[in-house]
């Protein structure tokens, strides 16, 4: 084989990780030997892999992977028992206030912990949390406990491309810099986080429906987002990522196993997550388009 159909392990790694299965995976297959690999020429580490191999032993894995359960936004038609409604009867959803940050970081912690991350410090949401009338974060609340939340930030692409790359990080964006969610000049939004506990289905269903009528809102209030973002650091961040359509961004400098970054061109694609966004923002614009006739009247 020529040396071009090697891979380097970063690069066998990102085709696994992409399809949606680990790093254990790629390495089990190697220690197997359906995947070659040799060192190249006098070094002793950094062992490439044949590109042939991988990807056959990639379609084997995907095969014996289960399907991905789609998403089932539409919490009203859950097959859901009397309690279990009742249980949603009690939830409230609202915005995130600044006094509510230190149950979202305990259980941001308490989740992204297993996974080797760590929850949004108080100190460092509270800021945003804070500017007036913040419509960054949303919480999901039962019985005064946070059992889920949302945050989403808007930028403007400098910033967000600034953030994609890991030059900054959001908490190095000064709040006042920040575009609003108002009509105007397009912005990009950046999701922050998503938190809700993964046993808990019903909750995140429940999350990302009220995600999704955020955006319709905001396409009705004429709001102009050109991408939503977010960056993936495990398998669960890597398939939700891809079930609400997003697309891995070309930034093979940042790009790694546990850093994927993702967009989705709110705009341009068509689908679950996009179709209500798309249909606020036509009427907001058919409204505005109306009201400019008159005027001209």
């Amino acid at each position: 084989m020529q040396e071009d159909n090697f891979l380097t392990y970063s690069d066998a790694v990102k085709l696994f990780v992409e399809a949606g299965l680990s790093d254990g995976t790629f390495r089990r297959k190697v220690k197997d030997h359906p995947i070659r690999n040799k060192l190249p020429e006098g070094r002793t580490r950094g062992a490439l892999y044949s590109e042939a191999d991988t990807r056959a032993a990639l379609e084997e894995s995907r095969k014996d992977k289960p399907a991905l359960e789609e998403v089932d936004i539409n919490i009203a038609s859950t097959k859901t028992d009397k309690r279990t409604k009742q249980k949603v009867n009690t939830w409230i959803f609202r915005r995130a206030r600044p006094g509510d940050t230190q149950q979202m970081y305990e259980l941001g912690e308490r989740i992204m912990s297993r996974n080797g991350g760590y929850g949004i410090r108080p100190e460092q949401l509270a800021p945003y949390l804070s500017i007036p009338n913040s419509e960054i974060g949303h919480v999901l609340v039962n019985n005064d406990e946070i059992i889920g939340y949302f945050t989403i930030v808007p930028l403007t692409h400098e910033q967000l491309m600034q953030r994609m790359r890991k030059e900054v990080y959001i908490a190095d964006f000064p709040p006042e810099s920040l575009p609003r969610f108002e009509p105007g000049r397009p912005i990009d939004c950046f999701v922050w986080e998503i938190m809700s506990e993964p046993v808990q289905k019903q909750v995140g269903q429940y999350l990302i429906s009220k995600m999704l009528k955020f955006f319709h809102n905001l396409g009705k209030r004429g709001v102009d987002i050109e991408g939503v973002y977010a960056t993936a650091t495990s398998i669960e961040g890597i398939n939700l990522s891809r079930r609400m359509g997003m697309d891995l961004m070309d930034l093979p400098e940042v790009t790694r196993p546990n850093y994927m970054p993702f967009e989705l061109k709110i705009q341009e694609k068509r689908n679950w997550i996009t179709r209500d966004y798309i249909q606020g923002l036509r009427s907001y614009r058919l409204k505005q388009d109306r009201l400019q006739t008159t005027e001209n009247d």
